[in-house]
């Protein structure tokens, strides 16, 4: 990808930013880039985030990209971003820089196929649920949680490590305590958005963080989304109105248990959902240990009581046939 045309010289001038070689874009979403650089100081390589040119315009947009950095600032956990410095260059262009994490998103994971574990996809909610605890106690919700927004990186020992990225719509409550943003106002991705903030008709806090991730642990299962639309209106109001579908396994039998904790998850009224990530996260510790070889897992046909094979279920919307609805930027948030 080619890097803006002065984006080498951005962080040109004293201080900081004088310590920063940038390099290659590794990453470019509809509000910032990011790219490789490495510190003088210390021959160290390091993530930056630069906001894009085209949004320096908007307050609003500045503001909610600096507020990301301080607040992952202020957030010290191994399954959250390390922020190293949060600033703007003498353009003004705010930029963040961070530890350079190498690996791939969940998105990733699963658009290139192969099978996950049961208790991989349980052990990489329950870090994500680590994350989002520590973010959580300071009254943050993230509201933006999906694949792409799940990291994978591999330690030295082999085991995967999950960080939670893009705090970039996540929002600090005035007080002390779970986080909630102004009614009336729709932000998130269409298909992981909770049913209180798809109406955005009351406050949204942290048990919408809990449904998403429901979302996703359902996605990580099934390569399904369990619920779908060609626009992000059909994928709302199917959020609204349609049950939740069922699962089955093809090999063994997927504990009751985690399908009640996906189904709680997933509950219409936030009242009926975990409380906090932590809750989720006690929930879901027994089924990190399952066999390898439980799965695959299907959807359901709606009303079906007995599972029938895989192939008789009712083709929903998967990553193969999946488009990303066309929908405006507040329900598309930022993805870098």
């Amino acid at each position: 990808m080619a890097i803006h045309h002065d984006a080498r010289h951005l962080l040109d001038d004293d201080g900081f930013e004088a310590d920063v070689i940038l390099g290659e874009v590794i990453g470019r979403g509809s509000m910032a880039m990011v790219l490789r650089a490495t510190l003088r100081s210390s021959g160290r390589v390091v993530a930056v985030k630069l906001l894009q040119p085209k949004h320096m315009a908007s307050p609003e947009i500045v503001n909610r990209f600096l507020r990301e950095g301080e607040l992952l600032q202020r957030l010290p956990s191994p399954h959250l971003p390390e922020v190293l410095a949060v600033g703007s260059t003498m353009s003004d262009q705010p930029y963040i820089v961070m530890t350079l994490l190498e690996g791939a998103d969940l998105e990733t994971r699963l658009t290139r196929g192969g099978p996950i574990a049961v208790r991989d996809a349980v052990r990489w909610l329950r870090q994500a649920c680590d994350g989002l605890a520590i973010a959580h106690a300071e009254g943050i919700v993230h509201r933006d949680l999906k694949p792409s927004n799940l990291f994978l990186s591999q330690g030295h020992d082999g085991a995967s490590t999950l960080t939670v990225l893009d705090f970039g719509i996540a929002k600090k409550a005035p007080e002390r305590g779970l986080a909630s943003t102004a009614p009336n106002l729709v932000m998130g991705t269409a298909y992981y958005m909770a049913p209180e903030q798809a109406c955005a008709a009351v406050a949204v806090d942290a048990r919408a963080d809990v449904w998403a991730l429901g979302v996703v642990l359902f996605e990580l299962l099934t390569r399904e989304l369990p619920f779908s639309g060609s626009s992000a209106l059909e994928v709302l109001a199917a959020i609204m109105s349609k049950p939740t579908p069922k699962l089955g396994c093809v090999f063994g039998d997927l504990p009751d248990g985690l399908v009640e904790v996906l189904d709680r998850c997933l509950s219409k009224r936030a009242a009926d959902r975990f409380a906090s990530v932590e809750e989720l996260s006690c929930a879901l510790a027994p089924y990190e240990s399952l066999p390898t070889s439980l799965g695959p897992v299907f959807v359901l046909p709606e009303g079906t009581v007995e599972p029938p094979l895989p192939a008789k279920s009712e083709p929903m919307l998967t990553r193969a046939t999946r488009a990303t609805p066309a929908v405006p930027r507040e329900v598309n948030s930022p993805e870098t």
